[in-house]
């Protein structure tokens, strides 16, 4: 999972590694799709029953359907949400104290790890909260 497809704001950070891998499983996951499609849309065009949301949303783009694909995408707030009101609680607190501990095994310092948190995932502990 790259955080750029789900959070647009982190496509304009700095380029680093990570934003580069982002972009590149972007361009190649865009091409499947676009493949997979194409064989749909083939196979309605030919007459064929095929079962899956793309045939349904080929033949009929109604706003039901569209909102149903796109509600993943309407979490991320929610979740961004419940994340911080995890944070903000006692356990949240204790999560806190143990993530920067984990991270403050990794780096040397916090400079080097606030520079090196975006394009680095060398903390199993960070990593795993995602």
């Amino acid at each position: 999972m790259n955080p750029q497809d789900y959070v647009p704001f982190l496509r304009y950070l700095p380029a680093n590694e990570r934003s580069k891998i982002a972009i590149k499983d972007r361009e190649r996951r865009d091409i499947w799709l676009e493949e997979l499609l194409q064989k749909v849309q083939t196979a309605i065009d030919n007459g064929e029953e095929v079962s899956c949301l793309s045939e349904g949303l080929l033949k009929d783009k109604s706003s039901e359907k569209l909102t149903k694909v796109s509600g993943g995408f309407e979490t991320v707030s929610t979740t961004a949400a419940a994340g911080l009101g995890f944070l903000s609680s006692p356990e949240g607190q204790d999560t806190q104290k143990r993530a920067y501990e984990a991270i403050m095994e990794v780096y040397s310092s916090d400079e080097e790890a606030w520079e090196k948190c975006i394009s680095e995932e060398t903390v199993p502990y960070v990593v795993a909260l995602r």
